[in-house]
């Protein structure tokens, strides 16, 4: 669990934060949806957009998303935070190019 582990979850950010000092767009992606919370919060002043997708949302808002995805600019900064099950609305993303797992794959 990141919440659970002080030091997994400052590294999972200090990354992101190293990827869009990089000029990259991470995806941080996680399992449980107080993660994408927490994250968005640490992760907000460092960057100029952030999209957040989650659970729970309209196939109305997915629509939404995706247009506000594809309206950024190539040079602006952004980072997506997601929980996996949400992961499929990435079709609408030009420029992902890194990600970043909030979970580990093998327990």
């Amino acid at each position: 669990m990141v919440i659970g582990d002080g030091s997994r979850y400052r590294q999972i950010v200090s990354d992101a934060i190293d990827a869009i000092n990089e000029g990259r767009s991470p995806l941080v992606l996680t399992e449980r949806t107080e993660h994408v919370q927490l994250l968005t919060e640490n992760l907000r002043m460092h960057v100029q957009h952030i999209v957040i997708l989650k659970g729970g949302m309209s196939a109305i808002g997915n629509r939404e998303i995706g247009h506000t995805m594809q309206s950024i600019s190539e040079s602006e900064t952004r980072v997506i935070v997601a929980t996996g099950r949400c992961v499929g609305i990435l079709h609408y993303q030009r420029a992902l190019l890194l990600l970043l797992l909030g979970r580990a794959i093998l327990q």
